[in-house]
């Protein structure tokens, strides 16, 4: 879907858009059980696809 309105500007480095679009992400540290560890990635995933497919002053309704 392509965007029609809004800034069209982007917040996300250079940096950060090589790293969020390899084949491979790499998450640092280790929670203590399973379901800590389903929500840290659910945190991180959501923030790089949020900041990868929105742009500044956009409006993201989310259901965690």
């Amino acid at each position: 879907m392509e965007k029609t309105n809004g800034s069209k500007i982007s917040d996300v480095t250079g940096d950060e858009f090589k790293d969020w679009t390899q084949g491979v992400w790499v998450f640092n540290g280790e929670q203590k059980n399973e379901l800590d560890t389903q929500r840290h990635f659910r945190k991180i995933y959501l923030t790089v696809a949020l900041n990868l497919f929105s742009y500044e002053n956009d409006l993201v309704l989310t259901h965690l």
